[in-house]
This record gives C-alpha cells, structure tokens and sequence, in this order.
C-alpha cells in the first residue's frame, strides 16, 4: 500500500489538512479517499487502477461507496467509476467505526 500512497500523494490531486496529507487514509487493506472534486476523485481512481494492474491487487467495487460533502452534495452528477464499476452515492458511510455522515447547515 506504500506504493499507492507514494502514487497518490505525488499526484497533482492532493488533499492536504492542517498541512498534512489527507488524500487517502489506509488502515491495513482499508482506504479512504478524499478530494476537492469530483473531477479529482475520478483522478485519483486512475491512479489507483493503475495501481491494481501494476500490483495484481484487485478492488472490491462491490463494498466501495462515495459520499459527497458541502452545499451541492445532493446534486445530481455521474457516478464515479471504478475498476469497471459505478460507485453508489450515499449519505452516509462507516469506516473503521466511524461515521461520516452528509450535514449540510445554509447559513445567511
């Protein structure tokens, strides 16, 4: 997975949070992605694939989900898609017992 991460983090696709590196998250063969859009998610995923097929590792599309976060989070867009497949889009989601949630407050 260091391989990925190093692929990831060296792409022009960065997330960076309190100035640390917050575009992908793994935890053993468990990962998270996070982007500024939907065109740097689709990006990333490229990446990824690229990955898979270098590496023989296989993504399991079928567990894979995307959640959109902010004020345009229910707009109707393409899913992204993934090793063949479309991600679904939902409004919430755990990762390693944590759960993110879409909560969008308009404020005036």
């Amino acid at each position: 997975m260091c391989v990925l991460i190093t692929r990831l983090k060296c792409s022009i696709f960065t997330c960076y949070l309190c100035g640390e590196y917050f575009g992908c998250v793994v935890y053993a063969v468990d990962i998270l992605l996070s982007a500024h859009s939907l065109n740097e998610m689709r990006c990333m995923f490229e990446i990824c694939e690229k990955f898979a097929v270098d590496l023989d590792v296989k993504f399991n599309s079928s567990k894979s989900v995307a959640i959109r976060i902010g004020p345009r989070y229910n707009a109707l867009c393409k899913r992204l898609p993934l090793c063949g497949s479309e991600l679904q889009y939902v409004c919430n989601v755990k990762y390693l017992g944590v759960f993110l949630a879409v909560l969008y407050i308009k404020t005036i």
